[in-house]
């Protein structure tokens, strides 16, 4: 039988739900910390909780603790994704630092191309080539938290690819191996090949 925690925790979106430290390890393990230095911070955070408590609340805890009592890569790592956040409303930002993360993987990359499908034209936000295959990179960038990429982002990130792959197969166009699509999403952590 599972038992929910008494304390709720507001989502930025708004939405609130029960506190699930099992979650919270998990997040924390995702971004680098060691099984150490996860469980302190559960341990500290409990301490702080109350009900209602929003998740920005949460971060900023955390950051503070990670800040005076964790390798500093910890506390990096675990903000990332926020100070990505801060670079501003456009997504460029994102784009180029998966270009970066792409070329110090060995790809070659472009940003912001302009590619031949067989019904449209389409901007794709990175282009990466390695060992004679080509990628095309989606970036998904919310400069807000509690924003989601949802399901028609995926599913029209995959309509444009077939579009290119056909102008591809016709004899024009770019060939194409394969679509990628990053988003600064919890669901969704970036690996790269």
């Amino acid at each position: 039988m599972i038992t929910l925690s008494p304390i709720t925790v507001t989502k930025a979106s708004g939405e609130q739900e029960h506190y699930d430290e099992s979650k919270l390890t998990k997040s924390l393990a995702s971004s680098g910390l060691s099984v150490d230095v996860a469980a302190q911070t559960v341990e500290y955070l409990k301490s702080h909780m109350k009900p209602g408590i929003s998740t920005g609340d949460i971060h900023e805890h955390i950051s503070n603790f990670l800040k005076e009592n964790a390798p500093v890569n910890n506390y990096y790592n675990y903000g990332l994704k926020r100070a990505i956040m801060d670079l501003g409303p456009s997504g460029h930002p994102l784009e180029t630092i998966v270009s970066d993360a792409l070329n110090s993987k060995g790809f070659q990359t472009e940003v912001s191309v302009i590619v031949l499908g067989k019904c449209v034209t389409h901007e794709i936000d990175v282009v990466a080539k390695k060992d004679n295959r080509q990628f095309f990179i989606e970036c998904k960038f919310h400069n807000g938290p509690g924003v989601k990429t949802d399901i028609q982002v995926a599913l029209y990130t995959y309509a444009r690819y077939l579009d290119v792959k056909s102008a591809m197969e016709q004899g024009h166009g770019t060939e194409i191996n394969m679509a990628w699509q990053i988003s600064l999403s919890p669901q969704v952590s970036i690996r790269l090949p």
